[in-house]
């Protein structure tokens, strides 16, 4: 049997599809794996795009429905909110090391930066981390793919860039990385670090496949995270960060959003069976 594997076409996509493979392939010896690259052709337009903008997964998607692929990998963080018709979220892997990591120039950590340092970020969240670092440090907005982030570090034209820590490893690169931030200081976006594995929702047989990787606790705390992302949007924020934890079947939800100009954060804790409402009351109760 032959799935196809899509995943977006940039290094770190391409090494998480991947690994996702090979997860697949222990399922059922018997299986053959191929990945593919959607768009196959992205142009600089695409690679513009914000990670919430819909385009890239919308074409992914698309070519799902049309039957060209069976299989999509997304990074979790990457998902619209709504899911179409015909597509189903067949799975949430184990996560991978959900921290945030600074790449700088010469491989400083924050402390060894000099002052007035440009540190490169691409949303506001990651900008509130630099500042609870170091407030006299000059925050640049920088988008754009990892590896150009990384390689205008390199050559010097900034000081340093925040980004999530799981593809520099998944990569081979963390001997670039200065400093792993700890989470209650560099709280991640919803979903980093987690992958987000849909379907055709008529494949029964494959959804049952895909069952072997899912990870309960996984799947419970991104699902939390990002209802508090969409609620904290929703409230005004220009952006939230968010993390959760499993712990004795409770699940520990950390917020973090912008209430008019100021950064609030909170925690909300419910069982896994209730967790319903659960990102939507944290994000309310901040918002006031």
């Amino acid at each position: 049997m032959i799935l196809r594997l899509a995943t977006r076409p940039r290094p770190a996509a391409r090494a998480r599809g991947r690994i996702l493979a090979g997860a697949i392939r222990t399922l059922d010896p018997d299986l053959e794996i191929q990945l593919v690259d959607l768009p196959a052709h992205p142009d600089e337009s695409f690679e513009r795009l914000p990670e919430h903008d819909t385009g890239p997964t919308a074409e992914m998607r698309a070519a799902l429905l049309r039957g060209d692929v069976e299989i999509l990998v997304h990074a979790a963080r990457d998902l619209p909110d709504d899911t179409p018709a015909g597509v189903r979220l067949a799975a949430i892997p184990r996560r991978e090391d959900p921290r945030e990591c600074l790449v700088s120039h010469g491989g400083l950590e924050f402390r060894e930066l000099e002052s007035g340092a440009r540190i490169a970020v691409d949303s506001p969240a990651r900008a509130w981390t630099v500042r609870a670092h170091r407030a006299d440090l000059e925050v640049v907005r920088v988008e754009g793919p990892l590896m150009d982030r990384l390689a205008r570090v390199e050559r010097g034209e900034l000081d340093g860039v925040i980004v999530a820590y799981a593809p520099m490893l998944r990569m081979g690169l963390r001997g670039r990385v200065g400093e792993i931030l700890k989470l209650d200081a560099g709280l991640p976006a919803a979903g980093q670090a987690a992958a987000a594995v849909e379907i055709h929702a008529g494949e029964q047989d494959l959804q049952r496949l895909l069952n072997g990787i899912d990870d309960s606790a996984a799947r419970w705390c991104v699902l939390a995270e990002r209802e508090f992302q969409r609620a904290a949007r929703a409230a005004g924020s220009p952006d939230a960060a968010a993390y959760g934890v499993v712990r004795d079947m409770e699940v520990r939800l950390r917020g973090r959003m912008e209430v008019e100009g100021r950064v609030v954060e909170g925690t909300e804790a419910r069982p896994a069976q209730r967790l319903e409402g659960m990102g939507a009351a944290l994000a309310g109760r901040l918002a006031g």
